[in-house]
Parts: C-alpha cells; structure tokens; sequence
C-alpha cells in the first residue's frame, strides 16, 4: 500500500525533526526499495508525486540473495504496509535477521510479527506514521523490538516439513469426516 506508506513518510516529514532523535538518526525516515523493477519504480514515484513523498524513497537494484540479506540486517527496520498477505515471508526473512517489522495486521503478518514489531490497521496512515516513529526515533522501543525480533529469530521456527505434517494430518481428518 504505497500511498499509506507515502503519506506516512510526508507527514513526518511535515511534522517536523523530533526533538530526542539522535543526531546522527537521519529525518525523515527514508525507505530503500528492493528489487524494484522500473515499472514498479514509475508506478511508486506518481504515487510519490501525489504525496509529495518522492524524497523519501530510495531504490535498489535487483540484489543476490546475500547481499539482500545483507542490506535488510542493517536497516532499522522492515515496512510492510499490506491490504493482503498470505505469507508473512517478508517479515519472516526480517526476523530472522533481528531487524523489527512495521506492518499492516493483516493475514498472516499478526501470526508471524507479534512482538517483533509493530502492527497497525491497513491503510491508517496515522498509526504507520506514530509506529515509523516509534521504531525509528525511540531507542528503548527500538531496542525492545529488536530484543523481541531476536528472541522469535533464535526460537524453534516451523520447517517445512512440519507445515506438510500438518497439512498431511487436516487431509486425513477431513477424508475420515467425509467418509
């Protein structure tokens, strides 16, 4: 949802520097943009343009698997303002690096973010704007979320094989109900 995502970063910008930000934090927030494809990167900067946000977003080129690991294991955190999402992969791959997660809650993102991050409702550019800040200019929340992220990293995480077991064992339940 790029225009939650947009308007988010315009209005902190319009807010102002916070004033216990530390000095060396940039402001605004700026948002680095993976595997943008140049259609994706037009299509964001009229939405950027309408929000008058387009400062605010930076773009990477298509990166290997470890040099995008990389760039997400630096960043002070992962945005992922959805309206859907099955999966959570994003925020998984976040996790698993210790970075926190400012998402919508929405599918499976609740599920696999829980204390890692932040949760807000789709489309509240508001409440993204009050949890970019909160992750980005307060350090005992930052460190909380990212103690939080690194905690459910090193936990036990679900295989694969564990998710076939499970999917295995509704289909023999339902098979047994149906004959």
């Amino acid at each position: 949802d790029a225009g939650t995502l947009l308007g988010a970063l315009a209005s902190l910008a319009g807010a102002g520097r916070p004033d216990d930000l530390a000095d060396d934090a940039p402001w605004p927030p700026r948002v680095l943009v993976l595997d943008a494809t140049p259609d994706d990167r037009a299509a964001l900067a009229r939405v950027a343009a309408r929000h008058e946000a387009g400062e605010h977003l930076v773009y990477a080129p298509s990166l290997d698997i470890d040099d995008a690991a990389a760039v997400v294991a630096g960043s002070r955190g992962v945005v992922l303002p959805m309206i859907t999402d099955s999966t959570g992969l994003a925020a998984l791959d976040a996790i698993a690096a210790g970075v926190p997660v400012m998402a919508s809650s929405v599918g499976a993102l609740p599920e696999v973010v829980g204390t890692a991050g932040i949760l807000v409702e789709p489309r509240d550019r508001d409440r993204l704007a009050a949890a970019l800040l909160a992750a980005w200019g307060d350090d005992a929340v930052r460190t909380g979320i990212v103690h939080a992220a690194r905690e459910r990293a090193s936990a036990r995480t679900r295989t694969w094989g564990d998710v076939a077991t499970d999917v295995r064992a509704i289909y023999a339940e339902v098979g047994i109900r149906g004959s």
